[in-house]
C-alpha cells in the first residue's frame, strides 16, 4: 500500500510539472503586434499561401504555413523554416482569426523559439452572422497591408 501511494505522489508531482513545463504563450493585439515590429521583431503569417496572397497580408509579413494546403497536415519542417529566417530571435505569429498562430506559437515555443500569437488574427473572428472582416483582425484596425 505503501508502495501505491508512493508511486502515485511521483506520479502526481510528473504531471503537475509536466504541466507547469509546458509553454504558455502570450498574446498581443494587432496594434501591439505593430508596434513591436517597429522594434525589430519578425512577423511571420503561418496561412496557406492563397490566404497569404489572395486575402492579403501585413506587408512586412513573411509567410510560412503551418498547414500544407490543400492536406491541411502540419509542415513537418515548419520549425526549421522559421529559424531559418528569424535566426533565433523573437517572432509575431499571425493567420486568419488567432486559433492556427496559437497551435503555432504553441509548437515553436516548445522547440525553445520565443513566439507571440496575435489575437483576432488577419480577418478576425467570425461576427454573429458568420463573417469575418466585420470589426476585427490586422484588416479592421487601419493597419498597413496589401496583397
Amino acid at each position: 500500500m505503501n508502495k501505491l501511494l508512493l508511486i502515485t505522489a511521483i506520479l502526481f508531482s510528473y504531471i503537475q510539472t509536466g504541466c507547469a513545463m509546458e509553454a504558455s504563450v502570450p498574446s498581443v493585439t494587432p496594434q501591439e503586434a505593430v508596434k513591436m515590429q517597429q522594434q525589430g521583431v519578425l512577423l511571420i503569417d503561418v496561412r496557406t499561401r492563397p490566404e497569404f496572397d489572395l486575402v492579403g497580408h501585413s506587408k512586412e509579413a513573411v509567410n510560412i504555413p503551418y498547414k500544407t494546403y490543400p492536406s491541411w497536415q502540419v509542415d513537418p519542417d515548419f520549425e526549421k523554416h522559421v529559424l531559418a529566417v528569424s535566426h533565433g530571435k523573437k517572432v509575431l505569429i499571425i493567420c486568419r482569426s488567432g486559433k492556427r498562430s496559437m497551435a503555432a506559437s504553441t509548437l515553436l515555443r516548445k522547440a525553445g523559439i520565443e513566439a507571440i500569437n496575435i489575437v483576432e488574427g488577419f480577418e478576425g473572428p467570425k461576427d454573429s452572422r458568420g463573417h469575418r472582416n466585420s470589426d476585427k483582425g490586422w484588416k479592421n484596425h487601419d493597419l498597413p497591408w496589401g496583397y
